[in-house]
């Protein structure tokens, strides 16, 4: 599969290790769904687990400081810049 049927990942820890995986590029509606499921993730207290392809990760989402979409290019509406505050859950 050429290069440009897929994107990276980059899953940065908090103790400052990076690693970079690959995906296979989703329509662009799957991969929004799979950027908002991070991002809702990231506002939950009890975070969940990331797993990511190529190579294999298994992640645990309080470990992890940032993840970057270093493809991907924010020119829409959809991807919102600014600060989100966490939503506190009750």
């Amino acid at each position: 599969m050429a290069t440009s049927d897929r994107i990276t990942v980059v899953v940065v820890l908090k103790t400052g290790r990076q690693f970079e995986h690959q995906i296979i590029k989703d329509p662009e509606p799957e991969l929004l769904k799979f950027i908002n499921e991070i991002l809702g993730e990231f506002n939950r207290q009890n975070k969940g687990t990331l797993t990511l392809p190529s190579p294999y990760g298994i992640y645990n989402m309080n470990d992890i400081s940032c993840i970057l979409f270093p493809d991907l290019v924010a020119d829409r509406d959809i991807f919102p810049l600014g600060f989100h505050p966490s939503k506190i859950e009750e």
